[in-house]
């Protein structure tokens, strides 16, 4: 996307259609051409590709309003959780979370998240892992796509399985310009 189009239109790009801004374009708005972000090496290993397959497994439980199964599958530490939605710390545990979740989605019927990109920063030795995941959030309310960055820290508890920590989301809005 050039960055033109975030730009004040000139008289020779009046008849230019602007194209929305997404929330990526306003957090970092040179993107596109800044040579810090310009081919960087995704590294795949197992461990990200299971913390990717995690996160992904958390948010189609959440789509499908599974909620009990999330709660019993494991992926949530009953002892770790912390919740941050835009600034709002919750120090609530999981089942506080998942009440304020299901309000959200009884009012909201139709809110979904989609994956759109998914980066990993992980540490085997120490167990330790983030998730950062672009989201597309629909439905909520229902007349706004939305993008969100989710941070979602992992912890791998004493048996060895990787377990939700934290979640901190940060919500954006598409077409501020």
């Amino acid at each position: 996307m050039s960055n033109a189009s975030n730009s004040p239109l000139t008289p020779v790009e009046a008849s230019k259609p602007r194209q929305p801004a997404t929330s990526l374009n306003l957090l970092l708005p040179n993107f596109d051409r800044s040579s810090k972000y310009f081919n960087l090496p995704k590294i795949d290993n197992a461990l990200t590709k299971e913390l990717e397959r995690l996160t992904a497994i958390g948010i189609k439980l959440y789509n499908e309003r599974r909620f009990m199964e999330l709660a019993q599958s494991g992926l949530i530490s009953p002892n770790w959780i912390k919740v941050n939605q835009d600034g709002n710390v919750r120090s609530s545990d999981f089942k506080g979370h998942m009440v304020d979740h299901k309000a959200i989605v009884a009012e909201n019927p139709e809110f979904q998240s989609r994956i759109v990109d998914i980066a990993v920063d992980a540490d085997e030795c120490k167990g330790l892992g983030t998730t950062f995941a672009l989201l597309e959030v629909t439905g909520y309310p229902s007349t706004l796509c939305r993008q969100t960055i989710s941070v979602v820290k992992w912890k791998r508890n004493g048996e060895g399985q990787w377990q939700i920590a934290n979640v901190a989301n940060m919500r954006g809005a598409q077409g501020f310009a």
